[in-house]
């Protein structure tokens, strides 16, 4: 079983039921100068919905009535490994009072994958506790566990997900590093089809000989077939994340939002 419900009455292609949202890691700097500033900036760009890297202080109550005011969605959230070990309890309390749908590790960190099996279980542990209150857990990959190989050939990506019970751990693919890490995006999104209910959209630019994110619909990525992938796959929501910015991230992540809009067919409004 899955962790989250296939959608009814769906089109052919799927497009309308796929929503986007910004990883609010995209204005970190700006949120470190002013959270609540940046999110009512990021509510002005037009983004409706947010995946969080971090809370920026708030109590939970506080930064729902804010999210509210701004018209808003907590969709997800990335908290670290030492967070969902040390203080989970605290974490699934903080997601149930905000609304979050899902909680996703953003990484493991280099000690705990020495012991494979030890870590899967874990995350199956926190996968588990996150259902007892209708939340689903995810992972979200970076070049690394594509990049690390075991002795049977496969990559630390494969073995999480093909060693670990579907119905605890998803996947939250960021499409820029599976590229960055050697694999197809697209291909990686058909083959754990129904487990990928969230996707990061970067896209990648290659100069002089470096590769680094860019905005959605500016670089190399193939996003319609990225985007067709995902709608065949039953994925939800779109994430857009850039990194790396040479001036200011708004109208950057305005121009990302616009284009991935486009990509699904929907209207550009302000």
């Amino acid at each position: 079983m899955t962790c989250f419900l296939k959608r009814e009455g769906a089109r052919e292609d799927g497009h309308e039921h796929m929503q986007i949202g910004l990883q609010l890691w995209t204005v970190r700097h700006e949120a470190a100068r002013s959270f609540e500033d940046s999110l009512r900036q990021v509510a002005a760009v037009g983004y409706r919905a947010v995946e969080f890297a971090g809370y920026g202080g708030w109590s939970a109550t506080e930064l729902k009535g804010l999210l509210e005011e701004l018209r808003l969605q907590p969709v997800s959230s990335h908290v670290p490994w030492e967070r969902l070990t040390a203080h989970l309890e605290d974490e699934l309390a903080y997601a149930e009072t905000l609304g979050l749908q899902y909680l996703v590790c953003p990484a493991l960190p280099e000690p705990v994958r020495q012991d494979l099996g030890q870590a899967i279980a874990t995350l199956e542990r926190i996968g588990a506790a996150c259902r007892e209150r209708n939340i689903t857990f995810g992972y979200h990959n970076h070049a690394f566990e594509l990049e690390t190989r075991l002795s049977n050939g496969q990559s630390l990506l494969e073995a999480l997900l093909e060693g670990s019970d579907p119905a605890c751990l998803t996947a939250e693919f960021d499409v820029y590093w599976l590229r960055y890490g050697g694999a197809d995006p697209v291909a990686y999104v058909r083959r754990y089809a129904g487990r990928v209910p969230l996707l990061h959209i970067k896209d990648m630019e290659e100069r002089d000989g470096m590769r680094r994110d860019t905005e959605v619909g500016a670089g190399i990525l193939p996003l319609s077939a990225i985007v067709e992938a995902a709608a065949q796959a039953q994925t939800a929501w779109l994430f857009v994340e850039q990194e790396d910015f040479e001036d200011s991230p708004w109208p950057r992540i305005e121009k990302s939002l616009h284009s991935l809009k486009a990509v699904l067919g929907e209207e550009v409004t302000g």
